[in-house]
């Protein structure tokens, strides 16, 4: 009879792979755990940072007196003299919201304009409402008619942007130059711009004698030691005055309804 072999390695080898096979599903279900676990402590991570960076952004808080977030437009008249910009480190609906940090920024200005700021980009934190100045400056080819836009980009501690583009519209003062003819006269001349109105003319007395063939100088003299005389819009006046003294009197020109003729 023949006998029937029982390949008992083959039934070990069985027993083997069972014992194995738990042993990797505990390893499974453990690193499910673990994954749970952490995925807890991460999202409370993140959650706990997002807090603590909303607080901060919420103590960020910086506007402006003519730029804003969406961009602005003005119309600008007087402008000879430049246009100041304010910062402001609070919020202008609600005062109350001041920043709670330093403030760094980065202006940009195109057109034919210059700007000169102090404080060179930073905003220092304050437990007051505070404000800063920007100032504008046209360059001598600025027409009437031209634009220029400034930009303002802050960098730190959060990103924001305040811009504002301004149109001259008109020139609302006079403008003027004094010349030296090196003839003995002194020659005043008076660009009305849109500006319409009275105009005073200043001198010394014994310096100098307004020409009386002028008819917008008929009634000055050298004695009163000043003249006023009624402007027309979109005029050139020229003002002559003959010199008392031999010391040149320095070039220059300036604007304003206000003219001092003082050497």
């Amino acid at each position: 009879m023949m006998k029937r072999e029982i390949n008992t390695s083959r039934t070990g080898n069985h027993k083997k792979r069972n014992r194995s096979g738990k042993k990797w599903l505990w390893l499974f279900l453990l690193l499910v755990l673990v994954g749970i676990l952490a995925g807890g402590v991460l999202a409370r991570y993140r959650s706990d940072n997002q807090k603590q960076e909303e607080m901060k952004s919420s103590d960020f808080h910086i506007t402006s007196d003519l730029l804003e977030e969406e961009g602005a437009f003005y119309d600008v008249t007087d402008w000879r003299s430049g246009i100041d910009i304010l910062l402001y480190n609070y919020e202008k609906e609600n005062v109350a919201l001041i920043a709670g940090d330093d403030i760094s920024y980065t202006v940009k200005v195109d057109g034919k304009w210059v700007y000169s700021d102090p404080n060179k980009g930073v905003f220092k934190k304050s437990k007051d409402r505070t404000s800063q100045t920007i100032h504008l400056t046209p360059g001598t080819d600025v027409k009437k008619g031209d634009t220029v836009t400034i930009t303002v980009n802050v960098t730190a501690p959060y990103k924001k942007t305040l811009s504002a583009t301004f149109k001259v519209v008109s020139e609302g003062s006079p403008s003027y130059t004094v010349k030296d003819q090196s003839d003995g006269t002194v020659l005043l001349t008076i660009l009305t711009n849109d500006y319409s109105g009275n105009i005073t003319v200043k001198w010394q007395t014994g310096q100098l004698d307004p020409d009386s063939t002028n008819q917008d100088m008929a009634n000055w003299s050298d004695a009163s030691g000043q003249g006023i005389f009624k402007a027309e819009d979109n005029t050139t006046y020229q003002l002559l005055f003959f010199k008392n003294i031999t010391d040149n009197f320095t070039e220059r020109s300036g604007m304003g309804t206000e003219i001092n003729l003082t050497k």
